[in-house]
């Protein structure tokens, strides 16, 4: 989403030009209604897919740039930020990064972890 008005106008120009040219297209005037509805939809789930996605990319980088810009994260602990971003944390809505780029909801990731992971042996027995 363009964040000043001079960007914003120049979007709307040119979204005003494209439907003009749409509208005027005869293989566009050709398909049924229902067609024509199937196809803006699916345009604008695309859109606002890449649109979230380059989003969700900088706001992760600029977060991670913020906090630890003193100093360089250890391969292991990036990792373990990444999953705990894309499956872990959530947004007002209740998604995760991951549902939102997929579009399909996951499982728990702890739920996961606590059914993978052995449980801990227990405490060797202290003698006298």
């Amino acid at each position: 989403m363009a964040s000043h008005g001079g960007e914003r106008a120049a979007l709307d120009a040119v979204l005003t030009r494209v439907t003009a040219r749409l509208d005027a297209s005869t293989a566009w005037s050709s398909l049924s209604a229902s067609g024509r509805e199937a196809l803006k939809r699916w345009a604008r789930a695309t859109v606002a897919h890449f649109v979230r996605t380059s989003s969700r990319v900088e706001g992760r980088g600029g977060f991670l740039l913020l906090r630890y810009h003193h100093r360089a994260l250890p391969p292991p602990l990036l990792k373990a930020l990444t999953v705990m971003h894309n499956y872990v944390l959530r947004r007002d809505d209740g998604t995760t990064a991951a549902e939102r780029l997929f579009g399909i909801p996951r499982a728990d990731l702890f739920a996961h972890l606590f059914e993978v992971i052995p449980p801990f042996p227990l405490p060797r027995k202290r003698t006298g």
